[in-house]
């Protein structure tokens, strides 16, 4: 969700099932490029607790952003999946409005 001065407001769940605490975020450059390689189909994320973003077949060097997005329901994985292991990473609406005000 998104407030009046452009903010990402967290609304508290992501698409694994963890909780943040309504925190409002700008996203970096780094993030949006992030959130743009997802949007294009070349990203992939791992399952677990702390989660890692794939890109091009190669780790994204951020981890915390990747924790970050995740958490802030902006982008999940497009299927279950376990500790570990890589599958295709999605945008959620959220991660699309994201984009698109940035």
């Amino acid at each position: 969700m998104w407030n009046e001065s452009d903010l990402y407001i967290d609304k508290g769940v992501s698409g694994f099932g963890h909780h943040c605490w309504g925190v409002e975020m700008e996203l970096s450059g780094r993030a949006r490029s992030m959130l743009r390689a997802v949007e294009a189909g070349r990203a992939e994320v791992t399952g677990g607790v702390e989660p890692e973003l794939y890109v091009d077949g190669l780790p994204c060097c951020d981890q915390m952003a990747t924790h970050d997005l995740v958490r802030a329901g902006l982008l999940r994985p497009t299927q279950p999946t376990s500790f570990g292991r890589r599958v295709c990473a999605e945008l959620t609406d959220d991660g699309r409005a994201a984009l698109a005000a940035s």
